[in-house]
């Protein structure tokens, strides 16, 4: 979200403390802002990549259901197969 817009007393507090930093400060200070964005545009590239989240949730899912969809898998292929065997002879 956007930060509100400082008041006219606000910004000239802000603007006599920056004019007290030392170049370095303000150089670490970008750098930490920088920072942010990144991580920033980062989380929402994450959020906006619908495949990619898909595919995490079904790792996932497969990692902690694995043996039990295998077992689920085989029985409905059994149960098909069982039922058309029984209508062939039937």
């Amino acid at each position: 979200m956007a930060e509100p817009q400082q008041g006219p007393r606000e910004g000239s507090q802000n603007q006599n403390q920056n004019q007290n930093q030392t170049p370095e400060q303000i150089e670490a200070e970008i750098e930490a802002a920088r920072q942010r964005l990144g991580e920033t545009v980062e989380a929402l590239g994450a959020k906006t990549d619908v495949k990619g989240r898909v595919s995490h949730r079904a790792q996932s899912v497969r990692d902690q259901h694995g043996t039990a969809l295998l077992a689920g898998g085989i029985g409905a292929l059994v149960l098909v197969v069982g039922v058309v065997v029984w209508r062939r002879r039937g």
